[in-house]
Formats: structure tokens, C-alpha cells, sequence
């Protein structure tokens, strides 16, 4: 289908740019464009308007999101503010209806989550950003930050102090995942949702059994952790079910 529309991406540092895409704007496929963007990897360089074209190939780089005629849909997202706002255009009497949501309720609003669709998407505001920005992920990349803290904790088990602050970060991702998943939206999240709990409640054990060892005259985690480790390695490779 030749919907046309434009996508003009604001970054934390103001910086706009402007994309165009010839087919499939309307609201529920360019949700999957905008859910690409957001699907990249931690370590991918650029800011969203990097991240949108590597998840779009298809996306050509314009000057200006006007600078095409007989556009159906134009979409402006704000990184800072994490906003959405598109206009909806009637190309026989060219009348305009003005639409403003989050990216994230956008997204979620438009998927069906079913068997190979996108997982939901959530949010949050890191504490120690520099610039305390607001960041917008998936849940699939929530939980693969949160397998990426745990590994640190086997790993470097020996600095008791960054483990807490790993584990905490962890059970904060774990903890995002299942807010969304609350709703239920599908049935085939239900175990995700499942074992999204699991990793919260080892997690939570975790986290406790750490204060302890701190109170100890020791410099690292003790014997049970790496028991607790071994008993809950199935579930820390969550993400991968809905692959």
C-alpha cells in the first residue's frame, strides 16, 4: 500500500532530522518503523535519528519534512520529551486532523502482540544520566540490559559494591518489563510474563543476600550466590522465548 508520509526525528541535543518513506504510513505499520528505531542495540553509535535509519533502510534522508507534496501522514518525534505528534492529511480536500501521544503508547496502541510482532515498549528515567533524559526502549532490550548487569555480577562478583548497583539495575529493567506485561495483551506473553516475575523475585533474593555480604567482613559474594546463579540461569535468558 503507497501511503506516503514523512518522519521527522528530534534528538536530546535539538538537532532535527527528516526522513520519507513511500509506502505504509499509516498509523499501525509506522509504528513498526518507529519500534525499529528503538530496537537497536546499546552499542550502535548515533542518537534516534541514527537508529531509525539503520532500522529502516528504506528511509530516505530529505531536507525537510514539507518537501514532498501529496503526503498523507506526518509524524515528529521529540527524544527529550519522549512525544509523539502527527498530522493525518486528506489529500482530496487536503483537511488536516492533528493527533499527540507518547511514543511508547503509540506503539503499544497499534500492535497486536502476537507470535513473531514487536514486544511492548516501556520506558523510564535514568537516575545517573547526565542530562536525566528520558529513554524509551522495548521490553525485549530491557531484559537483555538487565542478562547484561547479571553476567557482570558472575563475572566481577569480587566488587561487592558495583554488584549491588548491577543488581539493582537489573531488577529496574525486570521491574519495567512487568509493568507492561501487567496488561495481558496477549495471551502468548503470558509466560514471558511468567518468567519475567521469576527473574524479579531471584532478583529480589539476590539483591537481599548482597546487603548481607556487605555487612560481612568480606570482599565477595559468598558461596550461595553462585548457587543462585546456577538454580536460575534458565531464567535469565528470558528474552530469547519469543524469537
Amino acid at each position: 500500500m503507497s501511503t506516503r508520509a514523512t518522519y521527522s526525528i528530534k534528538n536530546l541535543n535539538g538537532q532535527t532530522r527528516h526522513f520519507y518513506i513511500h509506502h505504509d504510513g499509516y498509523p499501525s505499520f509506522a509504528c513498526v518503523y518507529f519500534y525499529r528505531m528503538l530496537e537497536r542495540p546499546d552499542s550502535d553509535r548515533g542518537c534516534f535519528d541514527a537508529a531509525f535509519l539503520r532500522g529502516n533502510p528504506e528511509a530516505e534522508p530529505i531536507e525537510s519534512a514539507d518537501e514532498f507534496g501529496g503526503l498523507e501522514y506526518q509524524y515528529h518525534f521529540d527524544a527529550k520529551t519522549g512525544e509523539l505528534s502527527y498530522k493525518t492529511i486528506d489529500i482530496r480536500d487536503d483537511s488536516i486532523q492533528n493527533h499527540k501521544i507518547d511514543l511508547w503508547d503509540f506503539i503499544n496502541q497499534q500492535t497486536e502482540y502476537k507470535s513473531r510482532h514487536p514486544w511492548p515498549v516501556t520506558f523510564y528515567k535514568p537516575v545517573h544520566n547526565f542530562n536525566n533524559s528520558l529513554e524509551i526502549l522495548t521490553i525485549k532490550r530491557a531484559l537483555e540490559r538487565a542478562n547484561d548487569k547479571l553476567k557482570y555480577v558472575k563475572e566481577y562478583s569480587r566488587f561487592v559494591g558495583n554488584c549491588r548497583h548491577s543488581i539493582q539495575d537489573a531488577l529496574n529493567m525486570c521491574n519495567l518489563a512487568s509493568i507492561v506485561l501487567s496488561d495481558n495483551r496477549s495471551e502468548s506473553l503470558a509466560l514471558v510474563e511468567s518468567m519475567v516475575n521469576t527473574q524479579i523475585d531471584f532478583l529480589c533474593t539476590l539483591k537481599q543476600m548482597s546487603i548481607n555480604v556487605l555487612e560481612a567482613p568480606t570482599t565477595k559474594l559468598s558461596e550461595q550466590h553462585q548457587k543462585l546463579f546456577d538454580k536460575s540461569a534458565r531464567s535469565i535468558v528470558l528474552f530469547e522465548l519469543i524469537d
